[in-house]
């Protein structure tokens, strides 16, 4: 089982699949803080017989803040103790490769005035999903199933050709 994690400092939308199968998701609140954290991922990893874990790279602006900079370097260390404890292969996926493959362009769109605009990037995700028959709740699920199936088509060449609008209903 594949395990995709989207985080931020508040949540973390996490999806999870194997190829050919319709992929579970949801959102993941982080009330309790750090160890929270790390006993709903354990029992996730557990529960699920995940053997490859995926979360997204962060991205650290210049205009980021101090307290937002920790939390952003925090979990991702809290998902790699995890997952070594667990021995379950981790990797980071940065935002371009996942958004390239799963929404068809991986550079930040700029809008006027040269900020990047995070809302354009969370309704690309929606429709991506919405696209493939996902009902989700929101773009932190989003992502990480778009997360999700960056690395199953990756790896697994039948899933890019059945997740594939050009080539769906088309394989002989």
């Amino acid at each position: 089982m594949y395990l995709a994690l989207d985080q931020s400092p508040s949540k973390v939308g996490f999806a999870y699949g194997e190829p050919g199968q319709t992929p579970g998701s949801g959102v993941f609140k982080l009330d309790g803080g750090l160890w929270e954290l790390r006993n709903w991922l354990t029992l996730m990893i557990n529960s699920k017989g995940v053997y490859r874990v995926g979360y997204e790279a962060p991205f650290v602006g210049p205009q980021t803040r101090h307290d937002t900079l920790f939390k952003l370097c925090e979990l991702p260390a809290i998902i790699k103790l995890v997952c070594q404890d667990t021995q379950t292969f981790v990797e980071a996926v940065p935002p371009p490769t996942w958004r390239k493959h799963f929404i068809g362009i991986g550079q930040r769109k700029r809008v006027k005035g040269g900020q990047a605009n995070s809302a354009w990037w969370k309704d690309q995700s929606l429709i991506a999903c919405n696209e493939r028959g996902w009902e989700i709740v929101s773009h932190d699920e989003a992502d990480a199933l778009g997360i999700l199936d960056y690395m199953l088509c990756r790896d697994y060449g039948e899933h890019a050709v059945s997740s594939s609008e050009l080539f769906k209903g088309n394989v002989a």
